[in-house]
């Protein structure tokens, strides 16, 4: 966030201030409650980060659109997926599928390495990503 706002000339002072709450019953301890607020500076151009200016900027700079490493990129995004999967599971049956569908997911991978006939891209689930956050999409919206 603090490179986007740099490198498109945008400022912004982010704070936040600590109040004491009245209590809701006289026995209880005071409530320390935290308030935060964004200040927005009007004497810098606001019109750098509108989306037609973001879109400009990565044609221009192409260098900050490509993954470094196809293979790691891919790997953190399954990490990602599964990491998610198994915090979301609410019972043992549904971790222990989870599980079982990550297993069946590497093995999967084993067998696309050990062939070199096969794509590199496995039918998992865990390897369609709609929320891709390694590419950038510049099609008009």
């Amino acid at each position: 966030m603090l490179k986007f706002f740099s490198t498109f000339s945008l400022a912004w002072v982010f704070s936040w201030q600590y109040k004491y709450a009245k209590p809701n019953h006289p026995k209880s301890f005071p409530i320390l409650q935290r308030h935060g607020y964004v200040k927005w500076w009007s004497q810098f151009d606001a019109s750098m980060a509108y989306p037609e200016k973001v879109r400009e900027w990565f044609k221009s700079n192409p260098e900050n659109q490509k993954i470094s490493d196809p293979e790691t990129a891919l790997f953190l995004n399954q990490k990602a997926q599964i990491a998610a999967a198994l915090a979301g599971a609410q019972s043992k049956e549904t971790l222990a599928k989870h599980l079982q569908q990550i297993m069946q997911m590497i093995e999967e991978d084993k067998k696309h390495k050990d062939d070199p006939t096969s794509s590199a891209e496995s039918s998992s689930s865990y390897n369609q990503n709609e929320d891709d956050c390694f590419g950038i999409d510049l099609g008009e919206d």
